[in-house]
């Protein structure tokens, strides 16, 4: 099924009809999953969770088919923006196992001051 995502947001940008409503299919769901987790996740810690300061968590989106900018992504991040105005959307800014050494290295420096 992965193996056809790009196939399928490729037919999508060219206008294919079915391919549209596939992509707003997905769209839709992983947007209401996105809120209620947030929901779930922030109800009780008063909405805090970083991001763009006004109590909101920052949303960041990963994985392969979010790692460049294409329909699905830009879609997604629409959707969110009018679904949850508040919350910032986000990408990463280096791989996930850079970004972990860079928090290592942080924390080794911390823990030597």
């Amino acid at each position: 099924m992965a193996a056809l995502a790009p196939l399928c947001l490729e037919a999508a940008g060219e206008g294919d009809q079915v391919a549209r409503d596939i992509l707003n299919t997905v769209v839709e769901e992983l947007a209401e999953s996105i809120r209620t987790l947030k929901d779930k996740l922030f109800a009780t810690a008063g909405g805090t969770g970083g991001g763009n300061g006004a109590g909101e968590p920052a949303i960041v989106l990963v994985g392969g088919l979010m790692s460049s900018k294409n329909i699905l992504n830009e879609s997604l991040e629409a959707k969110i923006n009018a679904m949850m105005p508040r919350c910032a959307v986000l990408y990463p800014e280096c791989e996930a196992a850079q970004g972990a050494a860079i928090l290592a290295q942080r924390e080794a420096i911390q823990r030597q001051s």
